[in-house]
C-alpha cells in the first residue's frame, strides 16, 4: 500500500485539514527516476491536431494527426469531463517518405463508433480507412480506400471519400453501410482519383447531400455538390465553383462551406445558403487566409463556422465566427490556428483544429464554446504548462520566473513572461510586447531582456526592463538587444548586440549600477592587449556567469590577446569566444578559449562551465560542454557523444545540470537533460521529449524550459519539473469540500489503469475502503460522511 494523503473532516466549520505523506511507487511503463518528474505541467487539450470530433453518452471523442514528424500513428482521445484517455491508436505507413496518415471523421451509429481516415490498422487490427469500435473490440468492415466524411441516418452510415470498392460492392467515392452490408448510391460521384473525392455529407428527410471535389455522377454533370433522392443523383442549384468541405442543415436550409466564391450564379465567398430553391450569400462571406469554411455546425439556432479566414462579413475574426441569420459576429474571440471541425452537442459546441488558443483561453487543438465563452478541456491541477516556447528561467528562491514566446501560462493570460508560485502562474503586470530571451533576479527585482520595446499597455522599454513586484520600470538602453543577464554584487550585467530595428551593430557588455549603464569591458595593461569587436554582429555576446568577484562573458569574441611587451606579441595568447573580468571589470584571457561560440556559462565552486557550439576548449577535445578550473580547460566526463547540443546549464549544491538536444553525454544515455556530480553523468529518468533551452534550480527543484512535450513519463508542455525528493507517482486527494447536504466530497488524482483506493477511518486503527476505481481522476462523495463527521480519508494504490 502506498499512501499519498489523508484528509480530516472538521465538523461545524466546513473545513478540511490535510496531512501529506510521501512514499515510493513507479508508474507502469516508466523507467526508474520518472517518479520524480511532476505531473502538473500538462496542457489543456490534446497532443494531436484535431480533424474529427464526436459526442456520445457525455463523452467527447477527438482524433486527427500529429502536427509534425513522420506521422505513422495518431491517438483517439476521449474526454469524460475530468480527464483525457487514449483507448486506441491508429497506424499507417509512410509512402515515398511522406505520410498523410490521419483520422478525418468520427460518427456514432447507436453506441458503435466509426472512424474514417487514411490509416491501415487500429490497435493492431487491420482496418483500411474505416474502422468500428463496439466499446470492446475494433474491427474493419470491408472498406478499402481513404474515408473523409461520415453521416448517420438511422442505422445507416454514409461514407464519403476516395474509394471504388466497399465490401465487394462497386462504389465511386460514396456508399453506405447498413450494419451488415454495403450499398452503392447509383454511379457515385466523380471518378477514382485522390484529388476527386467526397468531403462532406448531410442527410435530410431521406435525401443525401454530398459535397467535395467532383464534376459528375456517371454521365450526369454535377459540380462539387449533389443530392441523392434514393434512386439518382442530381445537381443542387448548379453547385459551387470550387472545393466544398462542409454541409449542415439549420432547419430546412442547407449551409455549405469550402474554398468557393460562387454558388450557382450567386457570388458567395467561402460559405452560402441553399433554401431548396435559391442560393444566397451570408453578407460578404469569408475573406483573408484561405477564405475557407472547413466545418459548419448549429448551436441554439446560430450557425457557427470554423475554418481558415481572418474576416467574416467585414468583421475582424480569425478562424471562427457565428451567423445569426442576418449578421456575423466574432463570438468573443478567435482561434489562433485553423478550425477544422465543429460539432454541436446540447448546449456546447466542440471545435477541433490546429489552434492553441481559443478566445483568450489556452486550449490545445480542441475547445468548447457555449455561445458566450470558450472553455478548455483539461484536468485542473494538471494544467500548469506554458502555451509556447520557454527561453529563459530564473528564481528568487521561492518563485519561478519564465520568459519566452508565449501568451498564456497555465490558465493565466501572461504576455511573454510569468511567475509560478508552486501552485499556479501569475502575470507580471500587463506583460511585454515581444519575446523574452533572458532573466535575472536580484533583491526581489526581476530583470528581463529580449526583443520587446515596451509593455502591452504601452509603457516604453528598450529591450530590457525591471519588474518591482507591482510595475515595470525602464532601465534606459543597455546597448541594444539583450541576450544575457546576470546579477552581481555590484549591479546587473547585460550583454547582447546593438540593433537599430533593421540593422545590427557591435556587441556590448555593460553593467547597471542602479542608476546608469557603464561599460564593463576594460583591459590592463592597456598597451599589452589586442581585442577584436565585430562591427556588425547578430550573434553578439550571449552568455554571462558570476563567480565571486569574477564575471565571465561568452559570445562572438574573434580574438583577445594579452602579451608581455618585453617578449613581444605572441599569437599563442589568443583567447576566443570567452573571457574573464575581475572585480574591477578588467578583462583577462582564459587560455586559448573555445573554438565555437558558447550559449551558456555557469559557475560551480572554483570551476566555470561553458556550453555551446564548440568542439575544443583550450585545444582539448570538449564537445558542447567544457570546464575551466582557473588555469586550464578540460572536457566534462567525456562531453556530448554524437551530434546533440547543450543549450542550458544550472547548478544545485555540487551538482551541474545540462539541457539541450543531446541523447548521450559522457557515454551515458540521457534524453536532453542530465546531471554531473563531479565524477559521473547520470540521466533524470527518461528525460525530456523536446528541446531544453533554459534551466533553473532552487531548493530541491530543477525546472527545464524549452519546446517540451513530455518530462519523464508525464505530459509537460514547455516546462518540466524534477524533484529528486518527491515521488509524484502516487495518488493525491485534492479539492476537499463540504456539500450543502452535509456530505464530504474530494477529487482523487490517481493513476489511470491501476487500482486507486480511498479509505476512511475515525480512529486510525482500522481503515475502511469507501471507493475503489481505475479511472485515474474521480470525484468522490462520501454518502456516510453526514453520519460520521469525524472521519479521516487517505488515498493509496491497491494490489
Amino acid at each position: 500500500m502506498k499512501i499519498r494523503a489523508f484528509f480530516r473532516l472538521i465538523p461545524g466549520c466546513g473545513m478540511v485539514a490535510a496531512v501529506l505523506l510521501l512514499s515510493s511507487f513507479s508508474r507502469l511503463g516508466a523507467v526508474p527516476g520518472d517518479e520524480h518528474w511532476d505531473v502538473q505541467f500538462g496542457a489543456p487539450g490534446v497532443t494531436n491536431v484535431i480533424y474529427a470530433v464526436a459526442v456520445n453518452n457525455g463523452l467527447v471523442y477527438a482524433a486527427g494527426l500529429y502536427p509534425s514528424g513522420f506521422r505513422t500513428s495518431t491517438p483517439l482521445n476521449v474526454w469524460d469531463g475530468k480527464q483525457w484517455s487514449v483507448p486506441a491508436m491508429f497506424y499507417g505507413p509512410i509512402v515515398n517518405g511522406i505520410s498523410a496518415m490521419q483520422v478525418n471523421d468520427l460518427a456514432f451509429v447507436g453506441n458503435t463508433l466509426y472512424a474514417a481516415g487514411s490509416f491501415t490498422n487500429v490497435n493492431g487490427v487491420t482496418a483500411n480507412g474505416l474502422a468500428k469500435w463496439d466499446g470492446t473490440n475494433w474491427s474493419g468492415i470491408g472498406f478499402s480506400g481513404v474515408a473523409y466524411a461520415l453521416a448517420v441516418d438511422g442505422n445507416n452510415l454514409y461514407v464519403g471519400g476516395c474509394y471504388t470498392n466497399a465490401g465487394g460492392v462497386t462504389t465511386t467515392n460514396i456508399g453506405y453501410w447498413d450494419g451488415s452490408a454495403w450499398h452503392a448510391l447509383g454511379d457515385g460521384l466523380g471518378v477514382a482519383s485522390i484529388v476527386i473525392s467526397v468531403r462532406a455529407i448531410a442527410v435530410k428527410n431521406g435525401a443525401v447531400y454530398a459535397g467535395g471535389g467532383f464534376y459528375n455522377s456517371g454521365s450526369q454533370p454535377v459540380t462539387n455538390l449533389a443530392v441523392w433522392n434514393g434512386s439518382a443523383w442530381s445537381a443542387v442549384g448548379g453547385g459551387v465553383n470550387s472545393g466544398l468541405l462542409a454541409l449542415t442543415f439549420n432547419g430546412g436550409d442547407l449551409y455549405v462551406g469550402g474554398y468557393f466564391n460562387q454558388a450557382g450564379t450567386t457570388s458567395a465567398s467561402g460559405i452560402a445558403r441553399w433554401d431548396g430553391t435559391n442560393w444566397s450569400a451570408l453578407g460578404s462571406g469569408l475573406s483573408g487566409g484561405s477564405a475557407a469554411a472547413c466545418s459548419i455546425a448549429v448551436l441554439n439556432g446560430t450557425v457557427c463556422v470554423a475554418g481558415a479566414f481572418t474576416n467574416a462579413g467585414g468583421i475582424r475574426t480569425t478562424n471562427f465566427a457565428t451567423w445569426n441569420g442576418s449578421s456575423w459576429s466574432a463570438a468573443a474571440g478567435n482561434l489562433n490556428g485553423v478550425g477544422y471541425r465543429a460539432v454541436s452537442s446540447g448546449t456546447n459546441l466542440y471545435i477541433g483544429g490546429s489552434f492553441t488558443v481559443a478566445g483568450d483561453v489556452w486550449s490545445v487543438f480542441i475547445a468548447s464554446w457555449d455561445g458566450i465563452r470558450w472553455s478548455a478541456l483539461g484536468t485542473p491541477g494538471r494544467l500548469n504548462g506554458v502555451q509556447s516556447s520557454v527561453t529563459a528561467l530564473a528564481s528568487d528562491g521561492t518563485n519561478l520566473y519564465a520568459g519566452g514566446n508565449f501568451g498564456c501560462a497555465g490558465s493565466t493570460n501572461a504576455s511573454y513572461i510569468a511567475r509560478f508560485d508552486g501552485r499556479s502562474w501569475q502575470p507580471l503586470g500587463a506583460g511585454l510586447n515581444n519575446p523574452v530571451t533572458t532573466l535575472a533576479v536580484r533583491s526581489n527585482l526581476v530583470y528581463a531582456g529580449g526583443t520587446f520595446t515596451g509593455t502591452t499597455d504601452g509603457h516604453p522599454l528598450h529591450y530590457i526592463g525591471c519588474w518591482d513586484g507591482t510595475n515595470w520600470n525602464s532601465m534606459g538602453d543597455a546597448g541594444g538587444l539583450v541576450y544575457a543577464l546576470a546579477a552581481g554584487s555590484n549591479g546587473i550585467y547585460a550583454a547582447g548586440t546593438f540593433y537599430t530595428g533593421t540593422e545590427y551593430g557591435s556587441p556590448f557588455f555593460n553593467r547597471w549600477d542602479g542608476t546608469n549603464w557603464q561599460n564593463a569591458i576594460n583591459f590592463i595593461p592597456a598597451g599589452n592587449t589586442l581585442f577584436d569587436m565585430p562591427l556588425s554582429d547578430s550573434v553578439g555576446y550571449d552568455a554571462i556567469a558570476i563567480q565571486g568577484t569574477n564575471v565571465y562573458l561568452g559570445g562572438n569574441i574573434q580574438y583577445f590577446f594579452q602579451f608581455d611587451p618585453n617578449v613581444g606579441f605572441d599569437p599563442g595568447t589568443n583567447c576566443s569566444n570567452v573571457m574573464r573580468f575581475d572585480g574591477n571589470d578588467y578583462g583577462w584571457i582564459m587560455g586559448t578559449g573555445l573554438n565555437g561560440i558558447p550559449v551558456a556559462l555557469t559557475a560551480l565552486g572554483t570551476n566555470v562551465f561553458a556550453a555551446g557550439s564548440f568542439t575544443t576548449a583550450g585545444g582539448v577535445a570538449a564537445n558542447e560542454i567544457a570546464r575551466w578550473d582557473g588555469n586550464n580547460w578540460s572536457n566534462v566526463g567525456g562531453s556530448v557523444v554524437g551530434s546533440g547540443t547543450v543549450l542550458a546549464l544550472t547548478t544545485m549544491g555540487n551538482i551541474l545540470y545540462a539541457g539541450g538536444t543531446f541523447t548521450n553525454i559522457g557515454g551515458v544515455t540521457a534524453s536532453h537533460i542530465a546531471k554531473w556530480d563531479g565524477t559521473n553523468w547520470s540521466a533524470l529518468g527518461s528525460g525530456i521529449s523536446g528541446t531544453v533551452s533554459a534551466l533553473a534550480a532552487f531548493g530541491p527543484d530543477v525546472y527545464a524550459g524549452g519546446t517540451v512535450r513530455r518530462a519523464g513519463d508525464k505530459f509537460a508542455y514547455n516546462v518540466g519539473h524534477w524533484n529528486g525528493q518527491i515521488n509524484f507517482d502516487i495518488p493525491q486527494l485534492v479539492n476537499p469540500a463540504w456539500l450543502t447536504n452535509k456530505q464530504f466530497s474530494v477529487r482523487l488524482m490517481g493513476i489511470g489503469g491501476l487500482t486507486n483506493i480511498i479509505q476512511a477511518t475515525t480512529n486510525f486503527s482500522s481503515w475502511t475502503p469507501v471507493m475503489t476505481n481505475t479511472a485515474g481522476v474521480y470525484d468522490f462523495i462520501d454518502p456516510d460522511s453526514a453520519a460520521n463527521p469525524r472521519r479521516f480519508y487517505r488515498a493509496l494504490l491497491g494490489p
